[in-house]
């Protein structure tokens, strides 16, 4: 995650129990050197997102509760804002620029499983918007949101109908009709911009594709990209 030219990250280490437990780190010059942030252990953690200026860290953490975990003072101290799930699946998280949405999912999860928060992550200010989501979408594996918060997308590589958006801050969310199962999500800063992988069943690669009006089209730009795609990263539209 990155915010005012710092990139944070976790970093694994192994406690006295033995048990492989992670610290969060920086660095401010490309990842030549990384410092340790925070004395907090987390075990398991699912994804982590950062506002630009820096002051707000938001977590999601690999729990038997899912708990969406809140710093506002850049690390040094979190507190549980909510409770996601109490599945086994990974948490995704989206946020906007500023700090001030964010967005958390759960992979794979059945049913949906999706809540929204319109002020910074604090405890009381999340709202269940699972049943927002089209039915003709199942087992959600990823999420976007642009830097305003007000774009958010979600897909599943799982149904046919593979993409859904809202253009108001997640209120009300619409079916896509994608060409391709678009998955794993990047999007530009205004979220006109998007992009994700295909899996091409005659190569068994991964293809890239991108869409410049929001997902409602799609074009395949890199095909057999490889064996395996983790993720993207983008911001004024250069991804």
């Amino acid at each position: 995650a990155a915010g005012n030219g710092t990139y944070y990250g976790f970093a694994s280490t192994v406690s006295s129990s033995m048990l492989l437990d992670f610290v969060l780190v920086s660095t401010s010059n490309f990842g030549a050197t990384w410092t340790i942030i925070s004395n907090t252990s987390f075990q398991l953690p699912s994804s982590l997102v950062v506002s630009q200026n820096g002051a707000g860290l938001f977590q999601a953490v690999y729990t038997n509760q899912q708990q969406i975990v809140v710093s506002s003072n850049s690390g040094q101290s979190w507190a549980a804002a909510y409770n996601l799930t109490t599945s086994d699946n990974s948490v995704e998280l989206a946020m906007s620029a500023s700090g001030q949405y964010l967005a958390g999912v759960v992979i794979y999860g059945q049913p949906t499983t999706m809540a929204i928060s319109d002020n910074y992550g604090a405890a009381g200010s999340w709202r269940d918007v699972s049943g927002l989501i089209p039915a003709a979408l199942t087992q959600l594996n990823g999420m976007t949101m642009n830097a305003q918060g007000q774009y958010i997308a979600v897909c599943s590589s799982i149904t046919t109908t593979s993409l859904a958006v809202s253009f108001d801050y997640g209120i009300t969310f619409r079916v896509v009709t994608a060409s391709a199962r678009v998955q794993l999500f990047a999007t530009s800063l205004s979220g006109h911009m998007l992009a994700g992988t295909v899996f091409d069943e005659s190569s068994q690669c991964q293809d890239v594709w991108l869409s410049q009006n929001y997902g409602l089209t799609w074009n395949v730009t890199l095909q057999s990209a490889g064996s395996l795609c983790i993720g993207f990263t983008a911001g004024s539209g250069k991804i």
